[in-house]
């Protein structure tokens, strides 16, 4: 029996769950919004030989970091890297805009419909802890040393309350270097 691509696996995945998304034939790649309690965020989704690319945008209703807040942000983003080693969160000094990039390994092992779930998952939970420091840090309301351990302390409860660590998962772990 043949493996599902990985891609096919997310079309499903997201048709299931109801999650919108568009297909980019030209660039073998799939956008969707992914949701997100204000708003939806945007992935772009692509597939390499060894690879499948993830990368996300901050909420639609979020406007580019004015100039003056970008260093306090790209503090705050360097911080989190050290924290989330899987996750690259980045700032393009020249848009203002903020996102996030990550990538699962398609080689030995094909990612399953579980990986993914938990992806998605993780990715939520990402997206619930870190978004509202880094917005705080934009608007200059915080500094990036306390949005950081703000953001910590975000994922360490979920962390409790979810079942998982984002560094360690027992079996297949996708998200593994």
């Amino acid at each position: 029996m043949t493996a599902q691509a990985p891609l096919e696996i997310l079309r499903q995945h997201f048709t299931q769950t109801g999650i919108t998304y568009e297909e980019d034939p030209r660039n073998n790649r799939i956008v969707c919004l992914f949701p997100y309690p204000e708003e939806p965020v945007c992935i772009v989704i692509a597939e390499s030989p060894h690879f499948i690319e993830f990368h996300v945008t901050m909420p639609k209703d979020v406007g580019p970091v004015p100039a003056a807040h970008q260093p306090a942000v790209a503090e705050l983003l360097h911080r989190l890297n050290h924290t989330l080693t899987r996750f690259v969160w980045l700032l393009d000094f020249d848009t203002g805009d903020i996102f996030c990039h990550f990538h699962v390994p398609t080689a030995p092992h094909p990612p399953r419909d579980e990986d993914f779930q938990d992806i998605l998952r993780r990715l939520t939970v990402l997206l619930t802890a870190m978004v509202p420091p880094i917005l705080d840090v934009a608007a200059g309301n915080s500094s990036p040393t306390e949005a950081a351990r703000q953001a910590q302390r975000e994922i360490e409860y979920a962390t409790v309350q979810m079942g998982f660590n984002f560094g360690e998962r027992v079996g297949h772990d996708p998200l593994s270097n």
